[in-house]
């Protein structure tokens, strides 16, 4: 991955899925322009060698987690980023989703997930009481009906 976000052509990339942009936006001023989420094998790796049993639990459900988190929040040391949470109830922990956002208009830049690990309870409650992290409000289908 380059230093702006774009694409390098050497650098392999997989699909996760897509962020709920209308959902997130209420909560955090974002502009996005795509809402596809990407994995490089950098990040992978990262996750793997520094959060390894979360790796191993987390990576089957991390597409889920990418488009249906509980929580959001900026993350306030990158300029363009967000933190995706969602409680992992048999695991009895958080799941946090680092994610670079790329928001320009640019064919070539990719919204990438840059570390997820998890978030124990005390954490977790500091993050949602100081307003670091959100709910998000999904809309109810009972709404329409």
């Amino acid at each position: 991955m380059c230093e702006n976000g774009a694409a390098d052509p050497g650098v392999r990339m997989s699909y996760i899925g897509d962020l709920p942009i209308i959902a997130i936006c209420r909560v955090v001023p974002v502009v996005l322009f795509d809402n596809r989420v990407f994995l490089t094998e950098q990040a992978r790796r990262h996750v793997e060698e520094a959060h390894p049993d979360t790796f191993l639990a987390y990576l089957p459900m991390l597409s889920d987690l990418v488009s249906h988190p509980t929580y959001v929040g900026l993350y306030e040391k990158k300029e363009f980023a967000l933190q995706l949470v969602t409680p992992v109830v048999l695991r009895g922990e958080h799941a946090l989703v680092a994610i670079d956002l790329h928001t320009m208009r640019d064919p070539s830049m990719r919204n990438t997930i840059s570390s997820f690990y998890s978030l124990d309870a005390p954490s977790f409650e500091s993050r949602v009481k100081s307003g670091r992290l959100r709910p998000i409000p999904y809309l109810s289908v009972d709404k329409f009906l």
